[in-house]
């Protein structure tokens, strides 16, 4: 593939002699990719091993997928590895989503395969329509110019090991008739058309709306990434060298000169906040623009004295210096986490477990949920829902209520103590609360006559009893 040189070149993903392990699945892209660093084998001396992850949740389609990938390595005369991991499990323990976990155990497979093998290069099948889809995704959950630069062609995810992605710039259409060209098949996830998947229902319905407003807007959205990309790239440097500048670390907390902060553009001042929350707290998960505005009004209004707290992170004012230390994590502490398919996450927190649970409507089945189980039209709540502790702008529309409702008046109807606040559990969809667990639902997603599909929910003790 012609455009696939190009790509390579111009981002100089790899030079002759590489050593490269290539991801393969067995779906399109990675097929794809494998047959196109195939043919460049001989012509660039390149050393090429097959890897292949099982997620353990695919059951036997699973295991055909990796026969399928295998019996591909033995065509092209490749050697072939394979590893697994229990995805489920690892998303449960970290709190985080199945995407989230199963890329992580992927990338440590990938990268301990490379060391083993002494590569310098993990090849990855994603593609032009991918990258599109992921812009989309981070611009509905918030992202900022890192999160809207989408994916990179070329990353290190360690000294000596890059991610490449050598089919970025080639389409979904493009990828399908070159293996049509080729006659070779491939794998399908049954799960890539399930629109109740936040990526699948951006493929299928956010961008053919969007293609009516613009038909270019594939190609608006990939330029706007590959803008960002380049912008943010030179704004991290700069605030790097920043950060060293006017901010120093002391075991396991972070000084930075509020003098020397001050003076700076307010751009710039997000970003030093943000390396300081990351250094302490090693990543930024829980940390929304809500918290920086917070912290911003603070210095704003010149306090001499103050103290927030943040998800895992504790940010005070002495004299002249902003301090930021990690925060113990205590039970009633702030929590927030993304599920992404039915099934258990535990809210390690408050030592519950939410259970979400999808099946068809049983014809004369009431479906009356209680304090602590509801039961919504799946065709109205669709993945990924988040579970967090609340926040002060937090309202609900009341099942039965046309208006909203501050969750401040929901506490205080139920003559919550204000102990206890913290450690119920919201259940959002799509920014919005549609659980008060114990207290209230919402009227989106309400069973109706015509629901064929139902959504439970579950808010359980640890020891499998309720609230």
């Amino acid at each position: 593939m012609r455009k696939v040189k190009e790509t390579i070149k111009r981002h100089s993903l790899f030079s002759e002699r590489e050593k490269i392990i290539v991801s393969v699945s067995g779906g399109a892209d990675s097929v794809a990719l494998l047959l196109v660093l195939h043919s460049l084998k001989e012509e660039l001396e390149l050393t090429l091993w097959v890897a292949h992850f099982n997620h353990q949740i695919r059951g036997e389609e699973a295991e055909e997928d990796r026969r399928f990938v295998l019996n591909l390595a033995r065509d092209l005369n490749l050697p072939f590895a394979e590893g697994e991991g229990d995805v489920c499990a690892y998303a449960e323990k970290k709190r985080m989503c199945l995407e989230e976990a199963g890329r992580i155990l992927r990338y440590e497979f990938f990268l301990q395969m490379a060391k083993e093998k002494g590569a310098g290069k993990i090849a990855l099948g994603h593609n032009r329509d991918d990258q599109i889809e992921t812009v989309l995704m981070h611009l509905m959950r918030g992202a900022g110019a890192q999160g809207l630069g989408g994916m990179f062609p070329k990353r290190v995810i360690d000294r000596e090991v890059e991610v490449i992605r050598p089919l970025i710039e080639n389409s979904r259409e493009e990828i399908l008739g070159f293996l049509k060209r080729k006659g070779m098949g491939y794998r399908e996830d049954r799960s890539n058309r399930d629109t109740l998947f936040l990526r699948n229902r951006v493929r299928y319905r956010l961008l053919p709306y969007l293609r009516r407003y613009n038909p270019q807007i594939d190609q608006v959205l990939f330029n706007l990434s590959e803008t960002l990309r380049e912008e943010n790239d030179y704004l991290q440097k700069v605030s790097e060298d920043l950060f060293s500048q006017i901010a120093y670390r002391e075991k396991e907390k972070v000084f930075l000169d509020l003098s020397k902060f001050y003076s700076l553009h307010l751009a710039l001042q997000r970003r030093l906040f943000r390396l300081a929350v990351e250094r302490v707290k090693g990543d930024l998960r829980g940390v929304e623009y809500q918290h920086w505005q917070s912290l911003s009004n603070l210095i704003n209004k010149e306090r001499k004295r103050f103290s927030l707290s943040l998800p895992g992170v504790c940010i005070r004012r002495e004299g002249e210096m902003l301090v930021f230390s990690r925060e113990k994590e205590e039970k009633g502490s702030f929590f927030s986490f993304l599920i992404d398919a039915p099934g258990r996450r535990i809210i390690p927190e408050i030592q519950k477990e939410i259970i979400v649970s999808l099946f068809p409507r049983e014809k004369g089945f009431a479906y009356k949920g209680d304090k602590y189980t509801q039961f919504f039209d799946a065709n109205e709540i669709t993945f990924p829902l988040e579970v967090r502790s609340r926040l002060p702008a937090d309202r609900i529309n009341p099942l039965g209520m046309k208006g909203s409702k501050k969750l401040k008046e929901v506490f205080i109807e139920a003559k919550v103590p204000q102990r206890e606040k913290d450690k119920i559990p919201l259940i959002l969809c799509n920014g919005k609360v549609i659980w008060v667990c114990g207290l209230k639902r919402a009227e989106q997603g309400k069973i109706k006559p015509q629901t064929k599909r139902i959504l439970k929910i579950e808010l359980r003790s640890r020891d499998g009893k309720e609230y």
